[in-house]
């Protein structure tokens, strides 16, 4: 993974008609946290989806093929760390219900010593004992939360808190999904200036995606040993020419391009412009992309917006950044 990465991860919590939760005990032979307790999960791998990744962990585990109409995600979480250490993972938890039997002998790893139902009571007392894996203990909304994380509707959830902001997880529904190979950490800025005026780039594309005049905010991809802070300051340096305050981080957006295989972690910043001066754009990003500078007052963007969604690509950009820049615009006016 590079520096300041991410990775995607699964946890599944599984429910009976009781009310009690499968909870799996890892295999004394695992080099990390032995015989320590845990609900069903793991790593996505390359060319999964996060559904994917929970189904096949279930079944490799446990034994168990769930049927998806019996549960989903109900949650992401952004962690940079967990149980004191650094995890840096995107978390998607998954809620399903099943009342079979528990056929751990058809389990596809010997990673589980041995695997039963319990209560919450009994999951808060392993807790309490130290006795779950570590990064398991993060998710201690489920066991604080007095309604519990599973009061939730199980088909919701997509937007919620995380410990970077506000997220907003959205799926790729103008391009059929074949696989994901990558993932791309981006930095992307909401501009302002003192006069309310918000600075956008326009692009004019004609590539795979198609034929579109786009609004976008600026910014681009994190490089190699960069932290957000020095690539949101980059980036808008080279696409708008512009020195900034960074405000705050609004949130991160975590999206798909289909078409190109690709998994897109944004990562929202509000910028104030502190001095405008020359822009340092690339060959592609003037060739390819035809980039220049919008100026615009928030409902004007709200507009352009909308009239860029006649295109595949537009609509992807429209559905990704029109709910972070209202989310600015209430930040702001907290700021007043």
């Amino acid at each position: 993974m590079p520096e300041n990465g991410y990775h995607l991860v699964v946890h599944v919590w599984i429910r009976n008609a009781a009310g009690q939760y499968l909870m799996t005990q890892r295999s004394a032979q695992k080099k990390t946290y032995p015989l320590a307790w845990e609900c069903v999960g793991g790593s996505v791998i390359q060319g999964e989806d996060s559904l994917t990744a929970a189904l096949r962990e279930v079944q490799e585990e446990v034994g168990i093929v769930l049927d998806t109409n019996n549960g989903g995600k109900v949650l992401t979480k952004i962690r940079d760390f967990a149980g004191g250490a650094r995890v840096n993972d995107i978390n998607d938890v998954y809620l399903f219900a099943y009342d079979g039997e528990i056929p751990l002998a058809e389990a596809l790893t010997d990673e589980v010593a041995q695997a039963c139902w319990m209560t919450r009571d009994e999951i808060v007392a392993l807790y309490e004992s130290g006795k779950m894996v570590s990064v398991i203990k993060d998710l201690s909304y489920f066991i604080e939360n007095e309604n519990g994380l599973f009061q939730q509707d199980i088909l919701g959830g997509l937007r919620g808190m995380t410990e970077s902001g506000w997220l907003l997880n959205l799926e790729d529904n103008e391009w059929p999904l074949t696989t994901i190979d990558h993932d791309r950490m981006i930095a992307r800025g909401i501009v302002v200036d003192d006069e309310n005026n918000f600075y956008f780039v326009r692009a004019h594309r004609d590539d795979d995606f198609g034929k579109a005049d786009l609004i976008e905010t600026a910014g681009g991809g994190v490089e190699a040993g960069e932290d957000l802070n020095t690539a949101i300051r980059r980036e808008l340096s080279e696409e708008l020419g512009v020195e900034v305050e960074v405000l705050c981080k609004i949130g991160v957006v975590s999206d798909y391009y289909n078409l190109i295989h690709r998994h897109n972690i944004n990562n929202y910043f509000l910028c104030r412009v502190v001095s405008f001066g020359e822009k340092h754009l690339t060959k592609d990003e003037v060739e390819d992309f035809h980039l220049s500078t919008l100026k615009l007052g928030f409902d004007d963007a709200l507009a352009e917006y909308e009239r860029c969604r006649c295109t595949g690509i537009g609509r992807l950009v429209a559905n990704r950044e029109v709910p972070v820049l209202k989310r600015a615009k209430e930040l702001l006016t907290e700021m007043k």
